[in-house]
């Protein structure tokens, strides 16, 4: 079966396509609204440092919400969670706009910005929950559903930031933050009429750990949280490399460049995916990667960043694509959009923490230390996928999965 023929099936699965679509234009709001949040706080107090400060509370309220809010929705159903918790996000982003636009302390718009983060609804978890379990029928199309997951998330980092940047150039950032807040909305109306996305109410509910108790679980949050520090290092290492060798315009496009990797590298795996057992492909790539991204280290133009780059960024994508494709596999029944929800939550986390610490290695010595530690996020992904492979059999929960602490 050739990959356009194997491409072409996964969508005709019965609501995955729709479910695909919807989940790039969800997750379309939060990337547009971490830009335009910026700028509009910039704007509305004058300082970056109340800017960083909101959109960090934001962001910190999103990640640390996203699990309860999974859980909410395995246990009340997910249109039951995600009306209230979008109408609640639009007023307290309606609540932020306002807010600066009338000038109120730094305490208010910090506040504002905590909870407009902890009201995001869990839309990313509840498409791919729905869509595991549409593709479950399956199995071999798995792999090529989560690739296409995958590529909607690239299109998702290349294209929020553009559409915010035509908005604020037409209009202003308040503009682009109530756009994104609309678009939020849309998503979630166009969700809860999908019957797909309902879970069964027949599942016994048990376990205060939730889908914590899976020690699958943990070995995925062991790879991904490793995974969003890499992805953070590497931003702004990147960009610290094209200041250093005096390209600083270049630095935008070299982050695409690793978005155009990770696109390549997710239709790759999509067509090939179906012949490895998921296990299997989760190690042999996470060894691959502190190889393919190690020589950046090296780099000294930025023709040579970009193809270092784009070589490691095809083998990033589907380390995340496979990681998804086991959730629905290692997840208690009781806790699969929860579960979907953690591994969210572990790259929002390591991606913040990425971001954070390898600015300030930036500002004590140069982009090298930021790549490093970027470099040594990858290894500790290796080391987490080979050593708890057996985690991570190619069955659902309930065969027998060893308990592996």
């Amino acid at each position: 079966m050739s990959a356009l023929t194997r491409y072409g099936q996964a969508v005709r699965v019965p609501h995955v396509a729709r479910l695909l679509a919807l989940g790039a234009v969800a997750r379309l709001s939060p990337a547009m609204e971490l830009v335009a949040m910026v700028l509009f706080v910039r704007d509305a107090s004058d300082s970056y440092a109340m800017a960083g400060a909101v959109t960090a509370t934001y962001t910190i309220g999103y990640a640390v919400a996203a699990p309860v809010q999974g859980r909410m929705a395995d246990r009340y159903g997910a249109a039951r969670v995600l009306w209230p918790l979008a109408i609640g996000h639009t007023i307290a982003l309606g609540a932020l706009v306002a807010a600066g636009l009338a000038g109120s302390s730094g305490p208010v718009l910090v506040s504002l910005g905590l909870v407009a983060g902890l009201v995001m609804p869990p839309t990313g978890a509840v498409v791919r929950r729905a869509i595991a379990q549409q593709a479950a029928r399956r199995r071999d199309l798995l792999p090529s559903v989560f690739a296409l997951d995958a590529l909607g998330i690239e299109f998702v980092f290349m294209s929020g930031p553009v559409l915010t940047a035509v908005l604020i150039a037409v209009a202003s950032p308040a503009a682009a933050l109530i756009v994104a807040c609309g678009v939020a909305i849309a998503a979630v109306a166009g969700l809860v009429v999908v019957p797909a996305i309902e879970v069964d109410e027949s599942v016994q509910r048990t376990g205060r750990l939730g889908a914590l108790r899976s020690p699958g679980m943990r070995t995925l949050i062991g790879c991904l949280a490793p995974i969003g520090v890499a992805y953070g290092g590497f931003q702004v290492g990147i960009i610290a490399f094209a200041d250093d060798v005096g390209a600083s315009a270049s630095a935008p496009w070299l982050l695409a460049v690793l978005s155009l990797g990770g696109a390549i590298g997710a239709l790759v795996y999509g067509s090939l995916g179906h012949r490895f057992a998921s296990s299997m492909a989760l190690a042999c790539i996470a060894v691959l990667l502190p190889v393919c991204f190690a020589p950046m280290i090296l780099a000294t133009s930025v023709l040579q960043m970009a193809l270092l780059i784009l070589l490691g960024g095809a083998f990033m994508t589907p380390v995340i694509a496979i990681t998804n494709q086991v959730v629905g596999d290692v997840a208690p029944p009781d806790a699969v959009t929860e579960a979907y929800a953690w591994v969210f939550m572990a790259m929002l986390a390591g991606m913040s923490f990425g971001l954070a610490v390898g600015g300030r290695l930036v500002e004590a010595g140069n982009w090298h230390h930021s790549i490093l530690l970027a470099i040594g996020a990858t290894i500790t992904v290796a080391v987490v996928a080979v050593s708890r492979r057996r985690t991570l059999p190619d069955v659902g929960w309930h065969h027998t999965v060893p308990e592996v602490t």
